[in-house]
């Protein structure tokens, strides 16, 4: 199950540059094209920049080397990173912890 964070929470753990609202509330990620509005996407290459004017997402990472970006739907708030691919791997690393395994040594094995 996903956990709850603000948009500004996000920017904070991945170092991000916020532009828009950081207390639009996320629960989970998607792709640009089928984000709802309690998710977050990413942006880091050119050819998926027509989807961006679309989604749906609370907010989006985008990566720095595309530059200036146009078509930016309303409400949607911009998180600006070096690696997008690295900020959302963080982003879900977030979003979904994994529970830890507890330290036990199974009743099946062998020395």
């Amino acid at each position: 199950m996903a956990s709850t964070i603000t948009v500004g929470e996000l920017a904070a753990h991945l170092e991000a540059e916020l532009v828009g609202d950081a207390s639009l509330k996320i629960e989970g990620a998607a792709p640009l094209e089928t984000a709802s509005r309690a998710q977050v996407s990413f942006l880091a290459r050119r050819k998926y920049l027509p989807y961006l004017g679309h989604t749906r997402a609370a907010a989006v990472i985008v990566a720095r080397n595309l530059g200036e970006v146009k078509d930016i739907p309303q409400g949607t708030t911009l998180l600006w990173v070096e690696d997008a691919h690295l900020a959302l791997s963080e982003a879900l690393k977030l979003l979904y912890p994994q529970d830890p395994m507890p330290p036990e040594i199974a009743a099946t094995a062998h020395v």
